[in-house]
């Protein structure tokens, strides 16, 4: 990074904003980083165009990640820039997300990922939006849980188990990343 001017935030301030801003999750792998700190080391902000490509610092362009899952995504990040420069840059920012997702879980062990419900749920909704069409469907997770996308849009999670707190949030989350609605049924 250059030298910041007095108005610009520090690196430390940008991380923290993304870490508030994410929920103390980490958005590939779930992680809470704000109860399980010794056990996955400091959070990180994860770059989703690569600073080696020309990728900034700006809160949309940042992810907040753990440790393991930046150091992933560190290989991914070498061969974007060896191999699919002009093709990522291409890509919207739901692509780009689920291509880092895809990535981490494929390294991951999946069990690890059963119990984060609403980051698998934000993958496939990205991934339904990306796929266009009006068509009612119906997507089953690898955890208990099912997503309805309706005709119009909308998207009805049953079996939904954990906090009430959790799902609203990951419901705003939705609704900013996405501009669509969902719900509980």
């Amino acid at each position: 990074m250059g030298k910041k001017s007095k108005n610009e935030p520090t690196w430390d301030e940008i991380r923290y904003e993304v870490f508030y801003r994410d929920q103390g999750n980490c958005k590939y792998c779930g992680v809470d980083l704000a109860t399980s700190y010794s056990a996955h080391g400091t959070f990180q902000a994860d770059h989703m165009i690569p600073q080696s490509i020309g990728g900034g610092d700006e809160l949309e362009n940042l992810k907040l990640a753990c440790a393991s899952c930046n150091v992933l995504l560190s290989s991914l990040d070498r061969d974007i820039k060896k191999n699919q420069k002009d093709e990522w840059l291409r890509r919207s920012h739901e692509e780009r997300f689920i291509r880092r997702f895809d990535y981490v879980q494929s390294k991951l062990n999946t069990d690890k990922l059963k119990w984060m419900p609403d980051v698998q749920i934000k993958v496939l909704v990205a991934r339904a939006i990306k796929g266009g069409g009006t068509a009612p469907s119906v997507y089953q997770l690898q955890i208990p849980v099912t997503v309805k996308k309706t005709a119009t849009n909308e998207f009805i999670i049953v079996g939904w188990n954990g906090s009430e707190e959790r799902f609203e949030a990951l419901k705003e989350s939705i609704i900013k990343d996405f501009g669509v609605t969902m719900r509980k049924e």
